[in-house]
């Protein structure tokens, strides 16, 4: 409950008791927050902490670790379908890899991105590609090589839908030759605003019960 009596939250799950009459949230539980998030998963200490999953109001949604409180770890975060987005379009939006902190960060470390008919595999900064991936494109064409804030830059292979491969040092310019090597910036994930609310949200205050 808040300061005015109304429910904040529901709990549905196991605690333990923290001293005489007094307990905590830990174990494995189900959460409905009065936002309209909900979270099943594992709690430890009062707060989300190992693996669960959690549905905002927007319908996204991430399944993987948390640490506590936090989308931190290794999971799927999938958008939901837009409102209004006529039934006849294809429409998915994934990402599976690592968050840190709630931010798409994953240097050194590969993680997975569709959207739509088109996929990129490789390492993260900042939501975009940074480091080494693979982009493939809606027609079959892909570029396997060096990536710098979300542009193909650097040492990497160009392979044309027939096959014909095209190994070189690309920096990104104007020029017609780059125009295979060009993905729009809105095409990567960037970070994610439910997953910065979550830093926020004090819903699983008081992480204490003490039954009357």
């Amino acid at each position: 409950f808040d300061p005015q009596g109304q429910v904040r939250a529901r709990y549905d799950g196991e605690f333990t008791e923290e001293s005489e009459g007094v307990y905590r949230r830990h174990g494995h539980a189900a959460m409905r927050m009065r936002n309209g998030i909900s979270f099943v998963g594992l709690f430890e200490n009062g707060t989300p902490h190992g693996e669960g999953k959690i549905v905002f109001p927007s319908g996204d949604k991430w399944e993987g670790d948390f640490e506590e409180g936090r989308l931190h770890g290794f999971g799927i975060y999938t958008w939901s379908r837009p409102e209004g987005l006529a039934p006849e379009k294809h429409w998915r939006k994934a990402y599976m890899g690592y968050l840190e902190d709630g931010r798409i960060e994953s240097q050194g470390r590969k993680s997975t991105f569709v959207f739509n008919r088109e996929v990129y595999e490789g390492e993260f900064r900042n939501g975009v590609a940074h480091g080494k991936g693979v982009f493939l494109w809606e027609d079959g064409h892909y570029y396997d090589g060096e990536w710098v804030n979300g542009r193909a830059e650097g040492v990497g292979v160009l392979v044309d839908a027939e096959g014909k491969r095209q190994k070189a040092y690309w920096e990104p310019c104007s020029a017609k030759w780059y125009v295979p090597l060009k993905v729009s910036r809105r095409f990567w994930p960037g970070q994610i605003p439910e997953a910065e609310a979550v830093k926020t949200v004090k819903a699983t205050d008081p992480a204490y019960l003490r039954p009357a």
